[in-house]
């Protein structure tokens, strides 16, 4: 083999070095991205459960509010 193909065989397995390492950041990444969505939609779930009770509440306070202001109207 002459130093021009060892030269060649060095280059393309430290591009194929290269191109791995960059696949596994790649791959890493899109894992980080996988779990940041999954984390997303149960903050999205806890959030709208608490929605939820926050409209009940509010439900209650306005029920309440009512029959107070109806009690007063009629004294």
């Amino acid at each position: 083999m002459d130093a021009q193909a060892v030269a060649a065989i060095v280059g393309l397995v430290t591009l194929v070095s290269i191109a791995a390492w960059r696949f596994s950041r790649v791959e890493t990444v899109l894992k980080i991205v996988v779990r940041n969505q999954e984390d997303q939609h149960s903050c999205q779930h806890t959030m709208s459960k608490e929605l939820v009770r926050v409209n009940a509440n509010l439900k209650t306070v306005k029920s309440v509010l009512m029959r107070h202001l109806k009690q007063e109207e009629a004294k």
